[in-house]
């Protein structure tokens, strides 16, 4: 009796119905097919009973279906599955319940009954059947990985790139609640995050996190989600995983490089600094000792050549000097020692003060120094000796590479923004337009074979820039060869 009134309402089922178990080779059999499914699978009434499944699963959603129908029976969890038959004139997309029978806490067979439709008209299903139709395919065919859950907060399904990429099967999370795959201590805030997001609150919808391997390992992903809304108020959560697990792994190497980087180059300013300071210690008393020998004062020296050679001891001395000096205050601005001393003083008398040191040596050369200076410049609070080196290192480049009989003009005057504009200008030989960034970097020089007697450390102007950069300002050069060279620092005024 019982039998015969299910047998009544499985064959008057107003939609299409069938009942399916697995044969002895594990493929999907259907028992038993009512009208409305053989006309739903376009066969002839009571010839699906007895044949496989299998072949009525068309394209990307073959796969799904099969894992859904295996999922069910492993699990004995209700389903939804979207059906998409192979059949002669197009594409009828179908929701179906997979439900589980049990005899004795095993499933033995699933009964599976289309969804009643909801009103409407053939245009609006056609649409909604062609939607079904892209989503499937896009799903599947994505090689970004795809997670869907519903508001029980399981896995309802998932794409292959996903289980690809993590090590899982198909299997291992179909039905499964979501946390499966997140950390164990993040469980809660997931479950609270999951449940606000489908529930319509104001949740970031994409976030860096972890989430499991099969293997139990861990990996960075980026995931962004969305929610679509089904017949029946039915939510569901879409989430995209991106593997950034590589980039986070070149992240930690570009860290801990730039540490080890950080650690060198704090030993080798370090380094350099005591190192400046025990040479410049006999490097004084060389100095001062060819002094003493040059001017006679325990008695003349009588060969012509040993005071020649006094001479060039002491010059190459004072070189030494100057190199070191340069060494020693550019490593103090690498270890971050330098520090400003700021007093508020007027601009023109300390150019002055450095013109006045550079002309014995400009008139050796044969080069005359301007000043030309703008009436009224307001006080500017300054590190005097930072500055004074500034222009010494300025006016010693420019006195250095301008020929003999040229004038070297200096010049300070209000610039734009509350900057006051200090320039330098040579008619030396310049630098070429693609040496300038080499000469701005420390030691980088221009090798010109019309240059005697080397052109220095390759220190001057980097540290020239830095030290006005220390003060706010800025330093940049114009140049051309065989024309001139302009160099123009800014100072501000507050």
């Amino acid at each position: 009796m019982q039998i015969s009134i299910y047998q009544r309402l499985f064959e008057g089922w107003p939609e299409p119905r069938l009942l399916l178990e697995k044969d002895s080779s594990g493929a999907l059999r259907i028992i038993k097919a009512n009208d409305l499914a053989c006309e739903y699978f376009s066969q002839k009434p009571g010839t699906l009973d007895g044949v496989l499944l299998e072949p009525f699963l068309i394209g990307a959603n073959h796969d799904h279906i099969l894992r859904s129908f295996e999922v069910c029976f492993q699990s004995g969890v209700s389903l939804t599955v979207q059906i998409i038959p192979a059949m002669p004139g197009g594409i009828r997309i179908r929701s179906f319940f997979l439900n589980p029978l049990l005899e004795d806490g095993k499933v033995t067979a699933i009964d599976m009954g289309a969804r009643l439709p909801a009103a409407t008209d053939d245009s609006l299903q056609r649409e909604r059947d062609d939607a079904m139709s892209i989503f499937a395919s896009i799903f599947d065919a994505s090689d970004v990985g795809i997670i869907v859950t519903d508001h029980h907060r399981r896995i309802v399904r998932v794409n292959e790139t996903m289980c690809k990429t993590y090590g899982w099967q198909p299997m291992d999370l179909m039905g499964q609640e979501f946390t499966i795959i997140i950390p164990a201590d993040e469980h809660d805030i997931a479950r609270r995050r999951h449940d606000d997001f489908i529930g319509g609150e104001h949740v970031e919808r994409s976030r860096e996190l972890k989430i499991l391997r099969k293997d139990g390992t861990l990996a960075n992903i980026i995931a962004s989600s969305g929610v679509i809304e089904l017949s029946g108020h039915r939510r569901f959560r879409i989430s995209t995983i991106v593997d950034i697990s590589y980039l986070k792994q070149i992240e930690r190497d570009l860290r801990f490089a730039k540490e080890i980087a950080d650690a060198a180059s704090n030993a080798k300013s370090t380094f350099l600094a005591n190192m400046s300071h025990e040479l410049r210690t006999p490097l004084n008393a060389i100095i001062g000792f060819s002094d003493l020998m040059i001017a006679g004062t325990l008695g003349p020296v009588e060969n012509a050549n040993y005071r020649e050679y006094l001479g060039d001891i002491r010059f190459s001395a004072m070189h030494l000097l100057d190199i070191i000096n340069d060494v020693l205050d550019m490593s103090k601005i690498e270890a971050g020692q330098m520090r400003l001393e700021k007093q508020m003083m007027e601009l023109p008398p300390l150019l002055d003060e450095s013109l006045r040191l550079m002309r014995a040596r400009a008139s050796s050369s044969g080069v005359t120094l301007e000043l030309v200076t703008e009436e009224g410049l307001p006080a500017l609070s300054l590190d005097q000796r930072m500055i004074r080196q500034v222009m010494l290192n300025l006016l010693s480049n420019a006195i250095k590479f301008s020929p003999s009989g040229s004038n070297i003009k200096v010049s300070a005057s209000m610039g734009q923004g509350g900057f006051i504009n200090v320039a330098v200008i040579d008619l030396g030989i310049g630098i070429p337009e693609n040496k300038l960034d080499e000469v701005m970097r420390p030691f980088g020089q221009v090798s010109d074979p019309r240059v005697n007697g080397g052109q220095g450390t390759g220190l001057g102007l980097p540290l020239a820039r830095t030290m006005v950069e220390m003060h706010g300002g800025s330093l940049r050069i114009a140049s051309k060869p065989d024309i001139g060279t302009t160099v123009i620092f800014t100072l501000p005024t507050t």
